[in-house]
């Protein structure tokens, strides 16, 4: 009989009692020499105080482990407070999510990553884990039933290190959010541009951030063959053809069901990717990476932004 399912009489009676599980060799080194084999870390800054996280990954598998937990209670938050919205998962696919994670760790102390479209919140939560030593600036209309309880969690898990910015981020009038935030001072050492994906609305976006990019600022451009040309695919072409932006990577196109594409779930269940009466949403997606191409004069860029409001 196996070791788990045997049986051993107990002293007092007739009842016969299961015995215990084996303890995990590593866990019995743990015991033996009171070493800490738990993801549970004392902060060593001297802010060991309450409201901190208890929980530092110290590892990459750590890291993922912790990432797609947030995942899924992100997404559990979406399905309550939106559960008519068509897509409710799969926004920031694996492979960009690694490429993300990596430039994130890469930023030194006190830098900042900027985002324009938040959703879910996905790709925010994966930097803030990535990198305890930045802070977020993040753009977005807060239009859905689940905008607000996300922002809300992230504010109260993450707290003194985002910022939210509501509204339109490329609006023609005063109140547009990433011109307002420029001329406030914003900068950018890693930039996700993930908003509007129209040709125009996307264009807007990437100009809008140059003057808060600094030299070596990172860009990652989502959705790049959505809508073709006329989506922000066509808005990455325009701008390198201005030589604006410089290309340094495309991934993709990676057709819907692909490994590194895998299709979103819907709650459609007549959807034309349906299975086994889940619909599931495929698109043709791919992203970019590219950074400005000419380190610029912040003031008078920012100067000219004021004057262009």
């Amino acid at each position: 009989m196996p070791r788990h399912s045997t049986a051993v009489r107990a002293e007092s009676g007739d009842a016969v009692l299961p015995e215990p599980v084996a303890l995990p060799t590593w866990l019995m080194d743990c015991h033996k020499s009171n070493a800490s084999c738990s993801g549970l870390r004392l902060p060593t800054d001297g802010s060991d105080r309450l409201g901190k996280r208890r929980f530092v990954a110290q590892n990459a598998m750590e890291l993922y482990s912790s990432i797609f937990a947030w995942w899924d209670i992100l997404d559990a938050l979406m399905l309550k407070h939106n559960p008519s919205t068509p897509t409710q998962t799969g926004y920031l696919r694996e492979i960009q999510l690694r490429a993300l994670v990596a430039y994130a760790q890469a930023l030194g102390s006190g830098s900042v990553y900027c985002e324009v479209g938040m959703n879910g919140g996905h790709s925010t939560v994966a930097v803030l884990l990535a990198n305890p030593n930045i802070t977020v600036d993040s753009f977005d209309m807060m239009f859905w039933g689940y905008s607000k309880p996300v922002a809300s969690l992230l504010e109260t898990s993450f707290s003194g290190r985002l910022r939210f910015h509501k509204g339109n981020s490329h609006s023609p009038f005063e109140n547009a959010t990433v011109p307002q935030a420029v001329l406030r001072g914003l900068r950018c050492d890693l930039i996700l541009v993930d908003g509007d994906h129209g040709r125009s609305g996307a264009a807007l976006d990437m100009r809008n951030l140059k003057p808060a990019a600094t030299a070596g600022s990172v860009v990652m451009i989502d959705d790049i063959f959505l809508h073709g040309s006329a989506g922000p695919g066509g808005a990455l072409r325009d701008l390198e053809r201005s030589k604006t932006l410089r290309v340094l990577q495309r991934h993709g196109p990676y057709e819907g069901g692909d490994m590194q594409n895998p299709c979103m779930r819907s709650r459609d269940p007549a959807g034309a990717h349906a299975v086994r009466g889940r619909g599931l949403f495929c698109v043709v997606w791919g992203y970019a990476i590219a950074q400005y191409s000419v380190h610029h004069n912040y003031t008078t860029q920012r100067e000219a932004l004021r004057e262009a409001l």
